[in-house]
């Protein structure tokens, strides 16, 4: 199904770069590519009506990102991926590597998130939590001057 699924996303991507926008029917399915100046986004969805998404750098937060899962003020949207069972996001923070750290920090604690774990390494936390039945991993990094936000969040 996962093999399914890359080819059916691949199939989607080369398709972005022929039109603004196009639907594909599969026999699993459908697949929608968008484009729009420099965001594009793929939308698959199953014949079972799941659907996931993803969107590329320059894209906006999700409507149905979780409200309750802290995102640093004045990220830029490096990707972001929706499905039903879960959302994903990678930014870039504006704020320095320890800034980034301590905001993640806080707002988990303040939002209500239950620490699972923490790992700590030079220039990388990591931050596990879980609240009501979801799960989520936080990833801060720096490499090259940028801090970067890895986020995925989604049912235990």
């Amino acid at each position: 199904m996962i093999t399914h699924r890359i080819a059916v996303v691949s199939l989607a991507i080369l398709l972005a770069g022929c039109s603004r926008s196009k639907t594909v029917s599969t026999p699993n399915g459908n697949v929608k590519v968008e484009e729009n100046g420099n965001q594009s986004t793929v939308t698959v969805t199953g014949d079972n009506g799941a659907k996931m998404t993803i969107a590329s750098e320059g894209t906006k937060l999700p409507d149905d990102y979780p409200k309750d899962v802290p995102v640093v003020s004045g990220a830029k949207i490096v990707m972001a991926t929706s499905a039903t069972d879960g959302s994903s996001l990678i930014i870039e923070s504006p704020d320095s590597f320890d800034k980034t750290v301590a905001f993640y920090k806080k707002a988990l604690a303040d939002g209500g998130w239950k620490s699972d774990a923490t790992v700590a390494a030079e220039k990388m936390t990591m931050y596990s939590a879980t609240k009501d039945t979801r799960h989520l991993v936080i990833q801060v990094s720096e490499s090259e001057g940028k801090c970067s936000v890895t986020q995925s969040v989604g049912k235990k």
